[in-house]
């Protein structure tokens, strides 16, 4: 059964997650724009081409997701 949280949980929950992002960013993960988009690219073609989701982590594109992100070829 799915618990409902009122909406004082909601943005609790909220600022816990911004706090844990920035906190991640300034521990070194923190990544240039034109990465994140091509990496936001790649995963809406996931969708597109039928690919499985998360396949920049599968073995089987990798050569391909590592052209696309130096910016050799197209997803």
């Amino acid at each position: 059964m799915l618990r409902r949280l009122d909406t004082r949980s909601r943005a609790d929950a909220a600022l816990r997650s911004v706090a844990l992002l920035r906190a991640a960013a300034f521990a070194g993960y923190a990544v240039t724009r034109e990465l994140d988009e091509r990496r936001v690219q790649w995963a809406a073609d996931d969708l597109v081409r039928n690919r499985p989701a998360l396949s920049r982590r599968h073995p089987d594109p990798a050569e391909a997701f590592a052209a696309f992100m130096a910016g050799a070829a197209k997803p």
